[in-house]
């Protein structure tokens, strides 16, 4: 922690899953589309943490992991900001084994450092 805060901007947008595929080696990518439907803009960096994952998933593509363990992504939001009304897409990789659950829940953070 860079004792840097975060936003939580979670209900200031809508996340809508746009497609899903796998690679058939246990591999899952999921694709999110972002949109801002706040009335002001969020600003910085745009972190979408995946809570919750069983710790058998691993995300393949996580920037890093927060304090409490959980894999997240960090967008670098076109001109720093999202402003009103935009969107942007986020890709999610997975890899777990048969059978492992694939339930959580996404978060999203605004800031700078590591959460």
């Amino acid at each position: 922690d860079m004792g840097l805060e975060f936003l939580d901007v979670t209900a200031k947008a809508t996340v809508r899953l746009m497609g899903r595929d796998s690679d058939g080696d246990n591999g899952d990518r999921r694709v999110y589309r972002i949109t801002n439907t706040s009335t002001g803009p969020i600003d910085t960096h745009l972190l979408v943490i995946a809570r919750g994952l069983s710790f058998q998933v691993e995300m393949m593509n996580a920037s890093g992991r927060t304090a409490e363990g959980d894999p997240y992504v960090r967008l670098f939001l076109p001109n720093g900001v999202l402003e009103p009304g935009q969107s942007v897409d986020v890709t999610l990789r997975f890899r777990r084994p048969a059978r492992a659950p694939m339930n959580y829940t996404l978060q999203l953070l605004s800031g700078q450092g590591h959460p």
